[in-house]
Formats: structure tokens, sequence, C-alpha cells
């Protein structure tokens, strides 16, 4: 309301100070200026600026005290909804999302009794989860959108890809005592063994995107076909900060290769989600206690394109709040 009631453009710098006194603890405020339709889009553009730094910061934040905790850690919706509210800041409902998971939990487990063998208690998850709630693998031509990365909006169109329906399905296979843990080893496309402690050769393995439940011959098959020798290092288990790390692999190249949108705002957002899912990753990988010299040679890559991104956001912002002070339009 202050900003509108100016008669003449204000600075940048002006409303940059004024915005930026909401801090991190005021999201939400940030996210209602970014995204209100005024006569002043100076301030929202400036806003989205504040509220791209402060969601960053929150989400640094969040990964640390949770990946502090390992036994919340290996919860992986925990993860997934920090990644889901920084990307969609004040539209993601986490009771309602830990309730779809605990609701489609207790359906599974009315199903089965406590004598019912592994594979019955594996068959009720998934006649729970992909035949009567639908869940299913989207579309190739929406394969690479970066929603299906996020738990919030895998449930409400209940659909997605291999990480994030895995994440789904192992979070409500443990409400059954099913001892699971995501593959993060697996090449191209992830998937759930499900560790009945008697070796790899007789254990099951989920493809949850294909709503699929395999041997380990259909494992092997499942590789042969994809061209990938099979090696034992696949199915191992790994710290969960691995799977996060895996999630945000995935969206570092969703957003870099969606730099190209159509306008400049568009490309601005890009850039910055694109910085903040290497800041993220950066965060996840510290916390890793394996593989700690391979992790540093990626994560200088990393930190670049964070640094290259974050200042190329910046400047394009620069250059649009001088073409909205002075009425022009800019694609």
């Amino acid at each position: 309301a202050h900003f509108r009631s100016r008669r003449v453009p204000v600075p940048a710098e002006e409303i940059r100070t004024e915005i930026s006194t909401f801090g991190e603890e005021a999201i939400d405020e940030l996210a209602r200026h970014a995204y209100a339709v005024c006569r002043t889009p100076q301030v929202a553009i400036v806003a989205h600026g504040e509220l791209s730094k402060a969601l960053d910061a929150w989400a640094m934040r969040k990964w640390q005290l949770l990946l502090s905790e390992p036994h919340q850690a290996d919860r992986l919706e925990e993860g997934s909804l920090i990644l889901a509210q920084w990307a969609d800041p004040g539209k993601v409902d986490v009771h309602e999302v830990r309730a779809i998971l605990q609701r489609l939990g207790a359906e599974a487990r009315a199903m089965v009794s406590a004598h019912s063998s592994l594979e019955h208690r594996v068959a009720a998850v998934n006649r729970v989860l992909f035949s009567q709630y639908g869940l299913q693998g989207t579309e190739p031509e929406n394969y690479f959108k970066a929603e299906n990365s996020f738990i919030h909006k895998v449930l409400e169109r209940r659909v997605g890809i291999p990480i994030s329906l895995s994440i789904v399905w192992t979070c409500v296979a443990r409400q059954l005592e099913i001892s699971c843990y995501l593959c993060s080893d697996m090449p191209q496309h992830i998937l759930i063994r499900v560790d009945n402690e008697q070796g790899p050769e007789h254990d099951l393995y989920i493809d949850a995107f294909a709503q699929a439940t395999m041997s380990f011959e259909d494992l092997l098959l499942f590789l042969r076909q994809r061209g990938i020798p099979y090696s034992p290092d696949f199915l191992r288990k790994r710290e969960p900060c691995f799977i996060y790390a895996r999630m945000l692999r995935n969206l570092r190249n969703i957003y870099g290769e969606t730099r190209s949108a159509e306008d400049m705002p568009g490309r601005i957002r890009n850039l910055e989600a694109l910085s903040g899912c290497c800041s993220q990753f950066l965060a996840i990988v510290q916390q890793q206690r394996e593989e700690r010299d391979h992790l540093s040679m990626e994560g200088e890559h990393v930190a670049a394109v964070a640094t290259r991104s974050k200042d190329q956001a910046r400047k394009m912002r620069s250059i649009l709040l001088v073409s909205s002070s002075s009425g022009k339009n800019l694609t």
C-alpha cells in the first residue's frame, strides 16, 4: 500500500530495503508481494528476488536440521516436504500430505494381518497405491516437469517420476513393517529394494513407475533391457542424503534445461531455482560420510553453477527493474 500510494516511480533500492526487512521468517508475506498484481511491478520484481533468497536460506537451515537427525532423515517424506515448500511457498499443506500418507498406510494395513507374508503385505501396498489411489508414472512428454519431483503435487495429481513415486511407496510400505529402501545408485531409473534379510537373490524389487514387483531375475532382465551391466553396488543401502542429492540433481537438470523461458521474468525464476537447487545440493553432500573425494569434485562444479546462475539472475533482474520503471516490456 505504501508503494502503490506513491505517484512517481520508487527507486529499486528503496523497495529492496523495505522488502528485505520482512526477512526469512516472513516468506508468506514475501510471496504475497511477489505474486500480487499491483500497479507497481517494481515491488513484485524486488519481492521475487528477496523471496528467492529467503527460501534458499530457509531450505538450507531445514536440511541441516533434518540431516542432523538420522532417524528423521530416513523418513523420506520429510526431505521431500522441504523441497516442496521451497519450490511452492505458501501452497504446500504439510499436514495434508502427512495425512494422505497415513491414510494410505491405514488402508493397506487393513488388508493384512499380523501373520501376513511379506509378499502379501507388498501386494496390499501395490493394491492401495496403484489400483485404488491411481498412482502412476507420468507421460513421456511431461517427464521433465519440475512438479513431478514435489510430493504434494505427486499426491495431488497422482503421477510422478520413479524417485518421487518410490518415496511415496516406501513411506506407505514402512507402515506395514516392510523393510525397504530406495536403491540410490541404480542408474537411469530408481527402484525400491524390499529386504527380507536373505540376500539380494531372494529380495523383491519394486518399480513404482511401472507399477511392477520384480524378482532378482526380473531385475537382471530390467537392467539388460537398458544395456546396464549388473553391479551389486546398485542394491546397497545408502544414507538418506544420497536420495535427496539425487532428487536435487534431477531438478538441476530440469532447471538447467529450462533457462530459455519465453520471457525475462521466467528466465530469472529458472536461474534462481537452478542456483537454489545447487546450494541445497551442496548443503546435503556436506553431510555425507561416504565418498567424500568424489563428492567434493562434483561439489566444485555445482558451486560454480550456483554462483554463475545467481549472478545472471541478479543482472537480469536489474535490467527488468529499469525497464519496468520506464514502462518498457522485455521478453
